[in-house]
């Protein structure tokens, strides 16, 4: 698993949702490789298999199997979605008002309100 690779000490990779711009510059001042999250989506054995070539790790068919199968568990996932009760959001609102203000922070609109 993606655990797997943690466990190996190998901490400058990050997977981001960011602009491809912005993923450079955050990956270069950082010193991470970077990968859109989006793209990683589309291929993930493919950049899986990079990541451990780069990195000179053995990827085991025991391990190529617990990633396809974590892959596979995943497919359902929708991207961007959130969603908050009511009431919990009510008390957020409440507490950061002034801070959301400062901010001209808003609600985001994909913000599913139960």
């Amino acid at each position: 698993s993606i655990r797997h690779l943690h466990q190996k000490k190998i901490k400058n990779i990050k997977i981001c949702n960011r602009t491809e711009s912005k993923a450079k510059l955050f990956s270069k001042e950082l010193g991470y490789s970077s990968v859109k999250f989006e793209d990683f989506k589309k291929n993930s054995l493919s950049y899986l298999e990079k990541i451990h070539e780069k990195f000179n790790l053995k990827l085991s068919k025991e391990l190529l199997f617990e990633y396809i199968s974590y892959l596979e568990s995943q497919k359902s996932h929708k991207m961007n979605t959130y969603k908050i009760d009511k009431s919990i959001l009510d008390e957020i609102k409440k507490e950061y008002s002034n801070s959301f203000n400062k901010m001209k922070y808003d609600i985001p609109k994909n913000l599913e309100i139960n």
